[in-house]
């Protein structure tokens, strides 16, 4: 079946950063070291949007922080992603060709705004984000609604994440997946589904 729709996943795909870098970054204006945490998303209530980030901080760092603090850690959230202008030309390249393109990520509050302003949902025809829709991948529901979303159906759209837990939660729904390493093994992969850019 010829691919209708492609959907990517945001972090880590189209903006370069990690929750690892994140973290990294943030332990010596906390003083704590995060040892563990679930790499779809940092914490799932923030990323469903049930909590505030401030409640999202402390519980993830689990102390109370000051008003200093508190904004010293969203400065270095919110600067933690950064646009890949390469994948970027590559979206651009995809719309051109006449593919209904899609956004489905696991977000938060904080960052989805910040590329909301700067223009980086532009070129997509559906935009869907956790923090939003109240579920994260992998769940099965962030992925219908997705699909819903980009008017495609699931069996000729495909879905592009970095993260393999992501990946077989759409493959589990009906979706094509392909997990992301880079810019030219992805477009190899694209090649497969005889799309070419």
């Amino acid at each position: 079946m010829k691919i209708g729709g492609i959907l990517f996943d945001f972090g880590g795909v189209l903006v370069k950063g990690t929750l690892e870098a994140f973290f990294a970054r943030v332990e010596p204006v906390v003083g704590i070291h995060i040892k563990q945490f679930d790499n779809t998303s940092m914490v799932p209530e923030f990323a469903k949007g049930l909590i505030d980030a401030r409640t999202c901080f402390e519980r993830l760092f689990q102390c109370k922080l000051s008003n200093n603090t508190f904004e010293r850690i969203i400065k270095v959230f919110s600067t933690n992603w950064q646009q890949d202008p390469k994948m970027f030309e590559l979206v651009y390249a995809l719309k051109k060709q006449g593919f209904k393109l899609g956004v489905l990520s696991n977000s938060d509050p904080i960052n989805a705004p910040i590329f909301r302003a700067q223009g980086l949902y532009d070129p997509f025809d559906a935009v869907t984000l956790s923090h939003e829709v109240g579920f994260v991948k992998p769940e099965p529901e962030i992925y219908e609604i997705a699909v819903k979303r980009l008017g495609t159906q699931k069996d000729n759209t495909l879905f592009i994440d970095d993260l393999s837990i992501c990946i077989d939660g759409a493959r589990k729904v009906g979706i094509l997946g392909i997990q992301f390493t880079g810019k030219q093994t992805l477009i190899n992969n694209l090649a497969s589904y005889n799309i070419l850019v």
